[in-house]
């Protein structure tokens, strides 16, 4: 069993890092990444076998904001729990292909 990370977006909360991806550059196959409850405008590549999950009551909200996958799985074995996830898609992604 690895390490586990938290993240929060509220600055007065106790938490090793302000942004998933954050940790997630941090992490270590194995490690759990705990979000506290707000909302988190990133858009964020899991790159090795993780569970990033809510830490709290209130689900935290990651919003890709309209600019490519909000999150994207590239590793095996990876578990995703306890999130609200919107604002996925290519509005961008089309801009930047014209």
């Amino acid at each position: 069993m690895g390490a586990t990370w938290t993240v929060s977006s509220q600055p007065e909360d106790e938490a090793d890092f302000e942004k998933i991806g954050q940790a997630i550059l941090n992490a270590n196959p194995g490690d759990t990444i705990e979000v506290k409850s707000g909302v988190y405008n990133e858009n964020i590549e899991v790159i090795l076998p993780l569970t990033i999950r809510g830490a709290e009551v209130g689900m935290p909200l990651i919003d890709g904001n309209g600019y490519r996958p909000t999150i994207l799985i590239s590793a095996p074995n990876c578990t995703i729990e306890t999130l609200n996830i919107e604002g996925a898609g290519i509005r961008n992604l089309m801009q930047e292909l014209l």
